[in-house]
């Protein structure tokens, strides 16, 4: 038999319900004198750090994307510009040169 150890799952509510339920009790019995937003504040606070995150996320994605697409697109106008001058014979490849 081999000595590996299963993984187990805690299901129960977690740290912001827990203290959620905590600040509630002791705005209701008046040890705190804290406004209901603050006292519910552990319930939307990690919801706010989270969409916080995801919004900085998708304007430095598309940040990104923006600098791609303008870098492609300077790309793109140096090669049609270097394929014009070759059909215009300013390049002359087989000289290895610029004929004027």
């Amino acid at each position: 038999m081999s000595d590996t150890k299963s993984g187990s799952i805690t299901v129960g509510p977690g740290f912001p319900a827990l203290l959620t339920l905590l600040f509630i009790g002791l705005k209701l019995t008046g040890y705190i004198t804290w406004s209901w937003v603050w006292v519910l504040s552990p319930l939307w606070i990690g919801l706010a750090l989270m969409l916080s995150i995801l919004v900085i996320g998708g304007i430095l994605f598309g940040i990104s994307r923006l600098i791609a697409k303008i870098l492609a697109t300077r790309k793109k106008k140096k090669w049609a510009k270097i394929r014009a001058d070759r059909e215009k014979g300013r390049l002359d490849r087989q000289r290895g040169g610029v004929v004027r």
